[in-house]
């Protein structure tokens, strides 16, 4: 799994967490600064191991993604939109492999 920390236009850290061929599995929400982007990501890879911290959801057009949260349940961050839900379930899997190696 790789992870990517990047800034916005608006000068907020993200970080994201992308599959072995580069695709983003999820995207977290922004932070004010590089420091606290990178205590979630630790955070993000412990819960990631579980599927305890995972919501599946469905978007307004239809669309299925999830979101990782915390031990305290704060949203850490949110996938892509899947057409399907054995696109998002498939996605859960490869996040959940891929951080059980980290």
């Amino acid at each position: 799994m790789q992870i990517e920390i990047f800034q916005d236009k608006n000068q907020l850290y993200f970080f994201c967490f992308k599959d072995k061929d580069g695709r983003t599995l999820f995207t977290s929400n922004g932070y004010t600064d590089e420091i606290s982007a990178k205590r979630k990501i630790e955070s993000a890879i412990v819960v990631s191991n579980s599927i305890d911290f995972f919501a599946r959801n469905t978007a307004p057009n239809g669309k299925h993604y999830f979101t990782l949260k915390d031990k305290d349940g704060t949203i850490l961050g949110t996938s892509l939109e899947y057409s399907s839900k054995q696109e998002l379930e498939s996605a859960i899997t490869t996040l959940l492999n891929e951080s059980s190696k980290k």
